[in-house]
C-alpha cells in the first residue's frame, strides 16, 4: 500500500481537475471528491475540456484516465503534452488495473502517480494530497515496474562506424524528445524553438540517418514522412543503420 501524509487542515485549498472515460464517470468521480473540504473540484470529459481548462484556471493536480476519448492511451498522450504546456500542474493517472504496461506508460507521460480504480476513494484522497506535495504516488509493486524499466533503459547516441558522434547537442536534444514521444509541435516547445526550426533539427537528423552509417544503442531513431513533413519515431532495437 503507498504511503502518504494528509494536509493539514491550514493548508490552502487544492484546485483538482478530474477527467475520466465517460460524463457519467468524471461526474460521480467529481461528486466523489467534492467532499473532502481540501480540494477545490473541476471537471472535463475530453482531452480539449482538459486543456481548455488548464488554459483558464490551472490547477494544481490532474487526476486523468488513463482511458480517454475512446482511446486506452489517450490519458498518457494528454499527460505529455500537459508536461510541455503546463508542467506546474501535477498529474495522477487512473488505471484500470497496476498491469506492468499500463504503469510505466503513465510515469514515462509525465505521470507523479498512479491509481488503480480497485482501491478507495479514500486513499485516491490521499494520493492526491501526497502528489500536489511533491511526492510519488505508486506502491512497492509499482515502483519495481518502474525500477526494471528504468535498468532496461538506455540513452541514445548516434556514433558512425569509427566511433564519432555525428550529432550536435541540439539535435541530441531533439532526439531526446523524440524519445519520449513528443510531437514536431510540442518538440518546439520544449525545447523554445519555432516548429520550423525543429521541422529543420528533424531534416538534419534525417539526412545523417540516411548518409552516415551509425548505431544507437539500444535505440534507434527512424525518422519517416507524412506529406513533406519529418516525423521521428523510436523502436528499441540494437542494430546497424546504412544507406
Amino acid at each position: 500500500m503507498a504511503q502518504a501524509i494528509l494536509v493539514p487542515s491550514t493548508a490552502g485549498v487544492i484546485r483538482v481537475l478530474a477527467a475520466d472515460r465517460s460524463p457519467m464517470n468524471s461526474q460521480l468521480l467529481t461528486e466523489a471528491l467534492t467532499r473532502n473540504l481540501h480540494f477545490a473540484l473541476l471537471s472535463a470529459v475530453s482531452a480539449s475540456g482538459v486543456l481548455s481548462i488548464m488554459a483558464s484556471e490551472l490547477p494544481h493536480v490532474a487526476v486523468l484516465s488513463a482511458h480517454l476519448d475512446g482511446n486506452p492511451n489517450g490519458g498518457a498522450e494528454l499527460g505529455r503534452r500537459m508536461r510541455v504546456l503546463y508542467p506546474e500542474t501535477r498529474v495522477v493517472m487512473l488505471l484500470d488495473s497496476s498491469e506492468r504496461n499500463l504503469v510505466v506508460e503513465a510515469f514515462r507521460s509525465g505521470a507523479c502517480g498512479v491509481f488503480c480504480r480497485t482501491q478507495s476513494l479514500m486513499s485516491l484522497a490521499k494520493c492526491i494530497q501526497s502528489v500536489h506535495m511533491g511526492q510519488i504516488w505508486a506502491n512497492s509493486t509499482e515502483l519495481h515496474f518502474l525500477i526494471e524499466a528504468l535498468a532496461e533503459f538506455a540513452p541514445v547516441r548516434m556514433v558512425n562506424a569509427s566511433g564519432t558522434v555525428v550529432l550536435s547537442k541540439r539535435e541530441h536534444d531533439v532526439v531526446a524528445c523524440v524519445v519520449r514521444g513528443l510531437t514536431n509541435r510540442e518538440i518546439a516547445q520544449a525545447l523554445k524553438l519555432t516548429e520550423h526550426t525543429a521541422k529543420n533539427y528533424l531534416f538534419r537528423i534525417f539526412d545523417k540517418r540516411r548518409t552516415v552509417k551509425f548505431r544507437s544503442a539500444p535505440g534507434e531513431i527512424r525518422i519517416s514522412y507524412e506529406g513533406t513533413r519529418p516525423r521521428a519515431r523510436y523502436s528499441k532495437t540494437d542494430t546497424y543503420s546504412g544507406k
